[in-house]
């Protein structure tokens, strides 16, 4: 490798850099700086001892130099690179930042920048919003920025709204959207009402705006959700009108507290009077529950989605809330289900009784079903007792029997009942050496 007289203070200053990384390993456990590299000498007891004494047991540190991190086979730990990084001083590592910038990008200058990057912006948050124009990733420059707002948001709110405002004439809607979020993070920490406050009063005029007061609203329920203050969350976002914004900042809650606690966010849920809104919570916590207890998520979503009904709302699935429309929340849970265990899946529905609700999830369950055996999809399809939704979903299988074995289709379309006429000369003309349905002979293709 050729070095510039540039490269050259590079490689330098990050070879300083380094041999700290080896020194400050040796220091906290009592060695020398060429002990820790060999990786002998005693190992004293330490705060950080689990971390220290894993680094120099580690046959990968011994000998460890620029030369072999940056051209040899080693590759340290992410936590050994995070904690090097965070016994830095700012200025230390606003140098280290700006040396390996003058490296070439790759594995492993790119981790050691990361770690720089992520300490400087956590333990000088105004330092590292002072110097963002040094950072030459555009991605790495952003993460460093979000997690720098955060801490400020915490620490000085006003510096960091302020700051956001300033730079925001060069920040895409995303990066603004995101800078907002981390922000209102931290502020909410200390201040939920100052947050919801800051962030209430930002402008929503167009849809880019809509997009970074939305996130600045998920990102006070995430701040207050990680200190576990669920509940305070949605008593905070409950004083907003019922509105989008009210929307978003209750949907993030229940995301969040559907992973700490399902059931007592679906007790929550299931007391929402707004259909609407109780949809959009309970879509939310089904995302994450249906992951780790289908079952329960299942029975849960059975109950909502039949209150629903019974109240007048019509539920069924790619509805997307227009309307008296409702997404179907078993569905959303049976299509997830039959993934990962179809029988048991099949199990569930098996003992509902019948209704539009269970018709739905069978069109889900049936479709997902087609693509191991589609005869058996049929089965199930024949047992949908709306005939509508049953020919759609006897379509939707049959659409993909074709491609699995179109003989065992084209005997089964003489003899079904579940397709119309029209359905099975579609399906019929999709065949291997079959012309294809055209207007012209009154075969219009069915979706």
């Amino acid at each position: 490798m050729k070095f510039s007289s540039v490269n050259i203070i590079s490689y330098i200053a990050v070879s300083a850099a380094v041999s700290a990384l080896t020194y400050w390993v040796g220091y906290q456990n009592g060695v020398t700086g060429a002990q820790a590299a060999t990786g002998s000498g005693p190992a004293k007891s330490h705060a950080a001892a689990s971390l220290t004494v894993k680094a120099i047991t580690d046959p990968r540190l011994a000998g460890l130099s620029l030369d072999r991190l940056l051209h040899g086979s080693l590759k340290p730990d992410a936590d050994l690179l995070a904690k090097w990084a965070q016994g830095l001083s700012p200025k230390e590592c606003l140098d280290a930042m700006n040396s390996l910038q003058g490296l070439p990008a790759g594995e492993p200058r790119d981790d050691i920048l990361k770690a720089v990057v992520t300490a400087l912006a956590e333990n000088d948050p105004k330092g590292f919003l002072a110097s963002t124009g040094s950072v030459t990733n555009a991605k790495l420059r952003e993460s460093g920025v979000t997690s720098a707002l955060q801490k400020l948001g915490a620490d000085s709110p006003k510096e960091a709204l302020d700051w956001i405002k300033q730079n925001a004439a060069d920040a895409s809607t995303a990066d603004l959207s995101k800078r907002y979020e981390s922000a209102m993070s931290g502020f909410a920490t200390v201040d939920p009402a100052g947050a919801l406050n800051a962030a209430n009063a930002l402008a929503d005029g167009t849809r880019n705006d809509k997009q970074v007061k939305s996130r600045a609203m998920e990102g006070i329920a995430e701040g207050m959700s990680s200190q576990g203050k669920f509940t305070d969350a949605i008593a905070l976002f409950n004083q907003l009108p019922a509105d989008k914004f009210q929307n978003d900042g209750l949907t993030k809650v229940a995301d969040l507290w559907a992973v700490a606690a399902p059931l007592d966010t679906a007790n929550w849920v299931s007391n929402v009077t707004n259909p609407q809104l109780q949809n959009d919570l309970g879509q939310s916590l089904t995302d994450v529950w249906r992951n780790t207890d289908p079952q329960a998520a299942a029975a849960w979503a059975v109950q909502i989605d039949q209150a629903a009904a019974a109240a007048g709302a019509t539920v069924a699935s790619n509805y997307n809330g227009n309307g008296n429309n409702l997404d179907a929340l078993l569905t959303n849970v049976i299509d997830n289900w039959a993934k990962t265990d179809l029988n048991a899946a099949g199990q569930f529905l098996n003992q509902l009784p019948a209704s539009s609700v269970k018709d739905d999830a069978i069109a889900s369950f049936a479709s997902r079903a087609a693509q191991d055996n589609p005869t058996a999809a049929m089965g199930w399809v024949a047992t949908i007792t709306d005939p509508q939704a049953q020919q759609q979903a006897a379509m939707s299988v049959a659409k993909q029997w074709v491609k699995q074995d179109p003989a065992a289709l084209a005997q089964f379309l003489t003899t079904t009942n579940l397709l119309t006429p029209q359905q099975m000369q579609t399906l019929a003309a999709s065949l291997p050496g079959n012309k294809p349905a055209t207007a012209a002979n009154g075969q219009n293709s069915q979706n």
